[in-house]
């Protein structure tokens, strides 16, 4: 892995000072000499940043879907490079970022996807005044491991992101903070579009894992996510669907149907009546969002998945990628 075979894709939406201090980050104070694909959903159609992201050396993409998977689907479609980085652009990765996923990927050849740690933003605080300090002192933190809450389904356990520092080995994927093999990528058919709120990189995550790709952690492949109060899936909506809409996010729940239909399905939305019971002034109001984004799941189920590129097993896409070469090198 170097600057020349990775590309960087960056999904973003109504965030312009976000994304360049991102890129300001990236190129000034890192060094990064990759390339950068800015894929923009904002409401003005990235006009507050076409000029700005061209003078700092990246693509700049329009998008007129909605969902950071359709955005991130879009930016991976115009990479040809080995590689592909997901950051998102409210992340700021550490100095030691870089090289700490180069050697991880040098040291583990059958990796498909390496998933780095995501630490928030009082960390990122603490880690930009001394970061040496800031490495040694959080060591023993980082190396310990938990057991998952005893209320959690089946399902949270397995989709759950692996920098929480459960015992188990989880297969959730944050995608925020993501480095994926080309050809695994589009073998495993890129991200559902039809998930466009929460929910689409773990879902990204478990199919990754069904059709056999190898994800890995590297905890030492540190990012800080700054948590951007505007903007993103935040800037969505008036005040009736902030208050009235459905909640969860329907693709949360999509996530379930698709892949844990029957009980499962059922006993998370049990799990999620009993705990809205216990503020019973605001169940009525939280039920009615809780059966709006219940049924939007079942409609996203009935319409089906939206992926990329037609899903393959590991096995299956390798050999394609062999026959591609020998057909090549034939030409």
């Amino acid at each position: 892995m170097n600057f020349s075979n990775t590309t960087v894709i960056v999904p973003s939406r109504n965030r312009p000072a976000s994304v360049l201090a991102l890129l300001a980050y990236l190129r000034e104070e890192l060094g990064w000499e990759c390339r950068v694909v800015v894929v923009d959903q904002s409401d003005d159609r990235g006009a507050r940043l076409s000029a700005h992201l061209a003078e700092a050396g990246a693509t700049h993409l329009v998008d007129d879907a909605r969902g950071a998977g359709a955005a991130r689907n879009k930016g991976a479609s115009t990479c040809a490079t080995e590689w592909i980085l997901f950051l998102d652009d409210d992340v700021r990765p550490s100095r030691e970022y870089w090289r700490s996923l180069s050697d991880f990927v040098r040291r583990n050849p059958w990796a498909d996807a390496v998933q780095g740690r995501t630490e928030q933003r009082e960390a990122w605080r603490k880690y930009s005044a001394d970061p040496q300090s800031w490495l040694r002192n959080t060591r023993e933190e980082r190396l310990y491991r938990t057991s998952f809450p005893e209320e959690w389904t089946a399902a949270e356990r397995l989709s759950s992101a692996p920098w929480g520092n459960y015992a188990a080995l989880t297969i959730g994927t944050g995608s925020g903070n993501l480095l994926v093999s080309r050809r695994a990528f589009f073998g495993a058919g890129g991200f559902d579009e039809r998930i466009e709120g929460l929910g689409d990189d773990r879902e990204f995550g478990l199919r990754m894992w069904w059709l056999g790709y190898r994800t890995s952690f590297c905890p030492d492949a540190i990012a800080f996510h700054l948590r951007e109060s505007e903007g993103g899936l935040r800037g969505r909506g008036n005040w009736k669907r902030r208050w009235f809409g459905p909640d969860p996010s329907p693709g949360a729940l999509y996530l379930y149907l698709k892949w844990m239909p029957g009980h499962a399905w059922r006993e998370m939305i049990a799990w999620r009546v009993l705990k809205l019971a216990r503020r019973p002034w605001s169940l009525p109001v939280n039920a009615f969002r809780l059966m709006r984004s219940a049924r939007a799941a079942r409609e996203l189920h009935r319409r089906g998945a939206k992926h990329l590129s037609d899903p393959l097993p590991r096995a299956a896409a390798i050999q394609d990628a062999i026959l591609q070469y020998s057909t090549n090198l034939g030409a």
